[in-house]
């Protein structure tokens, strides 16, 4: 039997990836700070990756718990079962990274 991978876009830039029984979110938002009504994604997730560190990208403490593996970004491959991930650095804006740096995607 096949497993499903099911994909939610919990608003901003937080997506969460659920398989085989395991959550991997990645960008995690407050909520409140974006200014638009959203609620912050549910706590919990196995594995949290932060893309950068900009306040709308990196409220781990509204979804972490004590088994959280919180990985910031992080560049390279990293085994987190049943993901593969691969974080590579890329300009966070139309001029090269001039205006707003690098983020790992």
């Amino acid at each position: 039997m096949k497993k499903a991978v099911k994909v939610r876009w919990w608003g901003h830039a937080c997506i969460e990836i659920v398989y085989a029984g395991k959550r991997l979110m990645i960008d995690p938002h407050d909520g409140g700070s974006l200014g638009v009504g959203w609620n912050p994604p549910p706590s919990g997730p196995d594995f949290v990756l932060v893309t950068h560190e900009h306040y709308d990208h990196n409220a781990i403490e509204k979804v972490a718990t004590s088994n959280t593996k919180v990985y910031r970004e992080h560049v390279g491959k990293i085994s987190l079962p049943p993901f593969e991930v691969e974080g590579v650095k890329v300009p966070h804006d139309e001029w090269g990274g001039k205006l707003r740096g690098e983020v790992v995607a």
